[in-house]
């Protein structure tokens, strides 16, 4: 009963737990020294792929960090057709995708190891919603999306939470592709609701339900 309680405990933040060993060389000992060595192979392992993560974010950021810059200095510096203007921007577009998705990675890392307080800035809620609607625009540009604001509340409308910006950037934008890729008519409506006690968004779109099977 105590080896199936401690293994219970054990979960992604819990990899140091350890099982109890008696040295009795007992069955039950020999299963609890097997378990511990297993454990330390995959908390070893565990910690290889997060330092893998941090480093290949560092390695990663910088050369789309350049080519960023380099799309910048392309666009403001020298002359172009409104075709080629519009292909550089949305490499921009993208190149700016793939560096938040890095910065994403490089912080998730780091909560993981423990390298950081866990602290999150406060951001306007209303301001990523905007973004990922402005992103999902320039990728599908028959969407036709719908934003809303409703205070239910007693107060003044309040829509500053804290968290990671990027990280809630990428909820939305793939919550507004399957929107869009999933409705009949290519609407979406967004509602971003206060009441008295929490912010709630709602995305509703047209389309064939999933069936039961």
């Amino acid at each position: 009963k105590q080896i199936q309680q401690r293994i219970t405990d054990i979960s992604e933040k819990k990899l140091h737990i350890r099982l109890e060993e008696t040295r009795n060389n007992d069955e039950i000992d020999k299963l609890a020294q097997a378990f511990n060595e297993m454990m330390d192979r995959i908390d070893s392992s565990y910690k290889q792929q997060k330092e893998f993560t941090d480093n290949a974010s560092h390695e990663l950021r910088t050369p789309v960090t350049r080519i960023i810059m380099q799309i910048q200095n392309l666009i403001s510096l020298e002359s172009h057709s409104d075709k080629t203007k519009l292909y550089l921007n949305s490499i921009m577009m993208d190149s700016n995708q793939i560096a938040d998705t890095i910065s994403s990675l490089l912080l998730l890392s780091r909560i993981d190891s423990g390298k950081i307080s866990g602290f999150f800035p406060p951001c306007r809620l209303d301001e990523i919603i905007f973004d990922a609607i402005q992103f999902i625009s320039k990728a599908y540009s028959d969407v036709h999306i719908l934003f809303d604001i409703e205070n239910q509340s007693d107060n003044e409308i309040d829509i500053e939470i804290k968290g990671d910006s990027n990280l809630l950037k990428i909820v939305f934008i793939n919550l507004f592709k399957n929107a869009y890729l999933y409705s009949s008519d290519k609407k979406i409506n967004v509602t971003l609701i206060q009441n008295n006690e929490f912010l709630k968004v709602v995305i509703t779109n047209n389309g064939e339900l999933i069936t039961q099977d």
